[in-house]
């Protein structure tokens, strides 16, 4: 347990709505060499799931680590508290992320993320990782269609 709060730390800190939104305003400003927030959100993305793309079994705690960042995804998704609440210690300017591109940039992550895990059940012979991935498959509907 103590571990998965570090890395869910670490996923909470990189895909905060405060970070994603300055990048976000870098993006706007059109400086070619601003880190993206596409770029980033890809970037974690394929930092958390390697196992995708080199096949193999997926041990406990990078399954923990993958069920954190659907965790984070899911409340960028849906978290409907006031703007800057989460980050009420900073003096920064509050993000509301039902108002920003933050959410269509997780639909999109969360989109090719479902596409990798289809293609990487097809490949994967041990049995938790393959409970595990059809447990990924589930939230990530429940994510993007949180009514079904």
């Amino acid at each position: 347990n103590r571990l998965r709060q570090y890395q869910v730390g670490v996923l909470n800190s990189l895909l905060d709505p405060q970070v994603l939104a300055r990048l976000i305003e870098f993006d706007a400003r059109g400086d070619a060499e601003a880190y993206a927030p596409v770029e980033l959100l890809s970037d974690v993305r394929g930092a958390v799931w390697t196992e995708l793309e080199r096949g193999g079994a997926i041990d406990p705690y990078r399954r923990n680590l993958q069920r954190g960042y659907l965790e984070r995804l899911e409340f960028l998704m849906t978290d409907d508290s006031p703007p800057g609440q989460s980050n009420a210690y900073m003096d920064i300017t509050p993000v509301d992320v039902s108002q920003s591109d933050i959410r269509a940039y997780v639909r999109g992550e969360l989109t090719a993320l479902d596409r990798a895990v289809r293609q990487a059940l097809r490949r994967t012979n041990d049995r938790a990782t393959r409970l595990h991935l059809e447990d990924v498959l589930v939230r990530i509907e429940n994510i993007l269609d949180p009514k079904k």
